[in-house]
C-alpha cells in the first residue's frame, strides 16, 4: 500500500515543473493519453512559455491556416463538406481557442490544474452558459462560449467531430467567405471611401497636366501667329 502511494506521488512530481525565471508554477500538461484538447500542444510552445512567446507562436500559426490565405492559394480553399475542409476548420479553431485560453492567465491557471489531475476540461458545449460536471469534490465551472470545443461535438468513442454551424462557421460562415475586411461594412465602407479619394486625387493630377498642355499649346500657337504677322508685315513693307 505504501509503495503504491510512493509511486503514485511520484508520478504526479514528474509532471510537476519549477521554473526558476518565473513566479508560478506550472505543470507538465497534455498526457497523450488522457489529453483530447492540448493548447500548448497546437501552438507548438511549452507550458512554462510566456505571453510573448505564445502570441508569436498563434499569429505564425494562425496566418497559415486562415481561411482567407487558404482561399488565395492556386488550389484555393478546401469545399465545405470534405473532410479537409474538416480538418484545416477543426485545426483554425483549435489555434484560435488555445490562444485565447493561455492568454487568460486566469483560465490558463485553471487549465494547468486540471491537467495536473488528469481531469482536463470537455470543451464539448456549444450552449452560452452550459457547466461541465468536474469528477471528485470539485466545483463545477461556467465556462465562457469562447472556450466551447473547438471540433463541435464529441463522438462516441470519445473524440471530437466537427459539426456545422459551430464556431468556424460562425467566424467565417457561407456569408463570409470572401475577404475579411469586405465582410465587416464598416471596413469595407473604409476602403470604399479610401479608394473614392485615391481616385480622385489622381483624376486631379491628370486634370491639371491636361490643362497645362492646352496652356502650352495655345502659348505656342500664339507665338506662332505673331511670328507670321511679323513677317508678314515685313515682305509687305519691302519695295517692289
Amino acid at each position: 500500500m505504501f509503495r503504491t502511494v510512493l509511486v503514485d506521488t511520484r508520478n504526479r512530481i514528474h509532471n510537476c515543473h519549477w521554473n526558476p525565471t518565473s513566479s508560478r508554477l506550472t505543470f507538465s500538461t497534455c498526457t497523450p493519453s488522457r489529453a483530447k484538447f492540448c493548447p500548448y500542444k497546437t501552438l507548438s510552445v511549452t507550458s512554462t512559455a510566456d505571453i510573448n512567446a505564445i502570441k508569436k507562436a498563434y499569429y505564425a500559426k494562425v496566418f497559415q491556416l486562415h481561411p482567407d490565405r487558404l482561399a488565395a492559394q492556386p488550389g484555393g480553399a478546401p469545399k465545405p463538406g470534405t473532410p479537409e475542409h474538416a480538418r484545416k476548420t477543426a485545426e483554425f479553431i483549435q489555434t484560435v481557442k488555445s490562444f485565447e485560453l493561455l492568454s487568460d492567465e486566469k483560465r490558463r491557471r485553471e487549465y494547468d490544474l486540471d491537467s495536473a489531475r488528469g481531469d482536463t476540461a470537455r470543451y464539448a458545449s456549444e450552449a452560452q452558459g452550459k457547466s461541465y460536471e468536474a469528477s471528485g469534490p470539485r466545483p463545477n465551472y461556467n465556462w465562457d462560449p469562447r472556450y466551447e470545443n473547438p471540433f463541435g461535438k464529441m463522438g462516441e468513442d470519445g473524440k471530437y467531430e466537427y459539426t456545422p454551424g459551430g464556431a468556424y462557421d460562425r467566424y467565417y460562415g457561407p456569408m463570409n467567405t470572401g475577404p475579411i475586411y469586405m465582410a465587416n461594412w464598416k471596413m469595407a465602407l473604409l476602403v470604399v471611401a479610401v479608394g473614392g479619394a485615391i481616385s480622385m486625387t489622381i483624376f486631379q493630377v491628370n486634370l491639371k497636366r491636361l490643362r497645362k498642355r492646352l496652356e502650352d499649346r495655345e502659348t505656342e500657337s500664339d507665338l506662332w501667329e505673331n511670328y507670321i504677322k511679323e513677317e508678314t508685315a515685313k515682305v509687305r513693307s519691302r519695295p517692289i
